[in-house]
């Protein structure tokens, strides 16, 4: 089974569990459940399962520049699973799993109290990792939860309304910057999907994903790769399904796509692991390869 692969294709197989490990110059890797950036001495991210539900715990420790874009590229391919943030994947004891949580908890609410201009900020942090703590509890069936102090909710939300004005002003300009922003995306994206270019930064991620294919392989703009021949199988399985007003969910039989394996077809939509891909763009591809 290959084993080298490209960073992003690394980190979406190991997302997937599609084999038992893989790397990338030997930098970035995986074995088993684990994905590691330079050693065995820096996991970032390890699936967990708890009562037949699925989960990433991701590392908040950070080593380097180069580990921060490895850390990037598996948050983005594990975007569809349940992702808790701890500082150590390896620790099976729920216990000082919590007491992290505590205490980048307490550390919140000590900033909030030093802080002036920053409040709104450090509330909407604290308020994700209320969120993220609870969550975590949940799934693993502890008792624990956390809860914003009293005093600082009523606190929080007359900042949060002094603030939502200027929110709703900034947000206008984001738009305007949004959209220009997406035009050049759309067109860089464009010119990937045309073989204009090779490479597509991570900040594209939001985009539509894209297709095309090159060297009998059908390849995303998320960096995943499938052989043609796989791909071609089951675009005439759902061709077929759409043709008799069907949808596609896996359960049992699996449609394979190299590595990885169809999740679902409804909707005019193919969902497998972190894409979701429209039918008008497997279809455009689909009569590049001459069998539409």
């Amino acid at each position: 089974m290959r084993q080298v692969f490209k960073p992003d294709m690394v980190s979406h197989l190991w997302a997937n569990q599609s084999q038992d490990s893989a790397r990338s110059n030997g930098s970035f890797y995986f074995v088993g459940d684990t994905i590691y950036s330079y050693g065995s001495h820096f996991p970032i991210a390890r699936h967990v399962t708890h009562k037949g539900r699925y989960a990433v715990l991701f590392t908040t420790r950070n080593h380097s520049v180069t580990t921060a874009k490895h850390k990037s590229i598996v948050l983005s391919a594990c975007r569809h699973l349940q992702v808790f943030h701890v500082e150590n994947v390896n620790e099976t004891h729920h216990k000082e799993q919590i007491a992290d949580y505590h205490k980048r908890y307490n550390s919140l609410i000590v900033d909030y109290g030093k802080s002036r201009g920053r409040k709104a900020f450090i509330s909407s942090q604290l308020t994700e990792l209320i969120e993220e703590a609870n969550t975590y509890a949940e799934f693993f069936g502890l008792k624990t939860r956390l809860f914003l102090p009293n005093d600082m909710q009523a606190e929080c939300e007359r900042i949060q309304e002094r603030d939502r004005e200027k929110q709703r002003k900034r947000k206008a300009k984001q738009e305007r910057e949004r959209i220009q922003h997406d035009k050049e995306i759309l067109e860089k994206v464009d010119k990937w999907a045309t073989g204009e270019t090779d490479y597509i930064s991570m900040t594209f991620e939001n985009a539509p994903i894209r297709l095309r294919v090159k060297d009998n392989l059908l390849q995303t703009s998320l960096g995943a790769q499938v052989p043609l021949d796989h791909a071609i199988k089951a675009f005439r399985i759902l061709k077929r399904l759409r043709n008799q007003g069907e949808t596609y969910q896996r359960n049992g039989h699996t449609i394979h796509l190299g590595h990885f394996a169809l999740d679902s077809f409804e909707n005019d939509t193919v969902k497998a692991g972190c894409h979701r891909v429209a039918w008008d763009e497997i279809e455009r591809v689909a009569t590049l390869a001459g069998v539409n």
